[in-house]
């Protein structure tokens, strides 16, 4: 994956991640609120983690449950988990 699509892919995942972690914050968005909606976070879908479903728990600022890393393949102009790609 050139590099550019890298950043592409995460900025994605980024951006998503924190528009569902605002959103469940509320209006009046605060660290305190933003750290409970982010520790309260359940079965998210973030766009370039293969579909699955990301979930955090209190005090864990890391996702719980199977993550799985994919890269870009130019063949099938599709994301497919690394581990198929690894050499």
């Amino acid at each position: 994956v050139p590099a550019t699509a890298t950043s592409v892919i995460q900025a994605c995942q980024y951006l998503s991640l924190f528009q569902k972690i605002a959103d469940a914050a509320g209006k009046k968005l605060t660290v305190a609120s933003f750290t409970k909606a982010g520790y309260a976070l359940k079965n998210a879908s973030i766009p370039g983690t293969g579909g699955g479903l990301v979930s955090f728990a209190n005090n864990q600022p890391y996702a719980i449950g199977p993550i799985t890393v994919v890269t870009y393949n130019p063949t099938s102009k599709t994301l497919v988990p690394a581990s198929a790609t690894a050499k």
